[in-house]
């Protein structure tokens, strides 16, 4: 009986141990992935050409959600935004809600950077329709929609360029509206 017990430890060991390694790949992959997405923002600031980047990452990318983890706040090993490390997703629905000049102007640059890196990701995921119609939308759909928020997200860096903080509120709310619009049929 004894020894059945130790075969039990033994074997709950190892599968912790599994898991956890597993846990680090997929950490190590989500960064990996989060690096690659910041460097095809830099090259959108930059008014870089990034068909072939977007193109060989979609080639080792299979999943979308892996793109779309990205959103999640640094600590749950998304992107992150500005010091804090909050979620670009939660960023763009604060904005959407209350954009003043002074929150506008003080985290200008990091609301820069999120909004390159909500290009890189809209850009991306333009390269991931689905292969078969969802909710009755086709991948025609998922183009229109991947364009809507395309242009919502470079209105919203024109308005942060600007530090408008009423257009920053405006362009973040068509921003998540975008966003929300394709997730109602795409998820």
């Amino acid at each position: 009986m004894q020894r059945i017990g130790q075969y039990l430890m033994a074997s709950a060991l190892l599968t912790a141990f599994v898991l956890l390694s597993d846990a680090r790949i997929l950490a190590e992959d989500q960064a990996s992935i989060n690096k690659e997405i910041l460097a095809i923002a830099k090259d959108l600031e930059a008014g870089k050409d990034i068909t072939s980047r977007a193109k060989a990452f979609r080639a080792k990318v299979e999943d979308l959600h892996d793109v779309m983890h990205a959103f999640k706040p640094r600590s749950k090993k998304g992107i992150g935004v500005g010091s804090t490390g909050a979620g670009l997703e939660l960023t763009i629905i604060n904005l959407s809600k209350s954009a003043s000049t002074t929150v506008v102007q003080k985290q200008k640059q990091d609301l820069l950077q999120a909004g390159y890196t909500v290009l890189a990701i809209n850009e991306l995921t333009f390269l991931y329709p689905p292969a078969k119609p969802m909710g009755g939308k086709t991948a025609e759909d998922w183009k229109k929609y991947t364009e809507e928020a395309k242009k919502a997200t470079l209105n919203f860096i024109a308005a942060v360029k600007a530090s408008e903080a009423p257009k920053v509120k405006a362009a973040a709310t068509a921003l998540n509206n975008a966003c929300n619009e394709c997730h109602s049929h795409f998820r």
